[in-house]
């Protein structure tokens, strides 16, 4: 990276001030391997082991340095890195195939924000660690029928202030438990229906540990839609949100308390092409 001399505009909780900026760059080696075994013909469980480095977002990290210091040296441009292991077993009987795993990643140095309050952030370079699991599965019911789903299930830490006491990961960071699900109908050889739903589950360890202003609720979205295709011809549309629920996207939240952002409402969308 390079980056000239500036000032930060806007930050918050971070001063006025002239940086050097500077230059630098960063080079290491991964190990990855992994290990699959068929306990049956149908069914096989595995196993993996990676490493990673990667760069964090000079950008962000040079808008935490303050005034007067140069970025080559600081914690805020060392790289981040991760191991990680994930196990589980994938595998088929009939028309129903299915996979599910559970996973487990840490960093001796990884970046988070942690929140100080009245909406004021700073960027955090400490230990990092995080688990989940994660199922899926679909089912061909009939020529016709296709259902499909998943679900993800995940929890993180940071250790903010590199003394061994882990707090919760904002759940932007980390979001709340989700379910999908999926049903595919094909009316005939040119039009199929769908209809799909997406849940979100709550999560309080963040907001009782004070990394979000507030409690992520729980939501359903309801999709459906239509495909029609001949010949060159296509014409799709959908209604998303369905029933018009109204929801706040952790994803789409601010970090400033008492603002949240809405979902968006009940859409139809309707498109046609035609393939020259």
């Amino acid at each position: 990276y390079s980056v000239e001399p500036y000032d930060v505009i806007f930050n918050f909780g971070t001063p006025r001030g002239l940086r050097p900026g500077g230059e630098g760059s960063s080079n290491t080696y991964s190990i990855n391997a992994g290990l699959s075994y068929d306990l049956t013909p149908e069914a096989t469980v595995f196993a993996n082991y990676s490493q990673g480095l990667q760069l964090p977002d000079i950008a962000n990290s040079a808008n935490s340095l303050d005034p007067g210091v140069p970025l080559p040296g600081s914690l805020f441009v060392e790289p981040i890195d991760v191991e990680a292991i994930d196990i589980g077993i994938r595998g088929f009987s009939g028309n129903f195939s299915y996979a599910a795993s559970v996973f487990y990643s840490r960093s001796d140095l990884g970046e988070a924000i942690n929140l100080t309050g009245a909406g004021l952030g700073e960027r955090v370079r400490s230990p990092q660690r995080n688990w989940g699991m994660e199922l899926s599965g679909s089912y061909r019911a009939s020529e016709k029928l296709s259902l499909s789903g998943s679900l993800s299930l995940q929890e993180g830490e940071f250790d903010r202030s590199d003394d061994g006491n882990f707090v919760a990961l904002n759940s932007r960071t980390v979001p709340p438990p989700q379910l999908r699900l999926q049903a595919d109908y094909q009316l005939n050889a040119e039009t199929t229906i769908f209809g799909s739903l997406f849940a979100s589950g709550r999560r309080a360890k963040a907001f009782e540990e004070g990394q979000d202003f507030f409690e992520p609720e729980s939501y359903a979205v309801v999709d459906v839609g239509l495909v029609y295709e001949k010949d060159r011809f296509r014409l799709s549309a959908q209604i998303t949100n369905l029933l018009n629920e109204a929801y706040s996207p952790v994803a789409q939240s601010s970090f400033i308390p008492g603002r949240r952002r809405e979902g968006p409402g009940r859409a139809l969308t309707i498109t046609a092409s035609y393939k020259f």
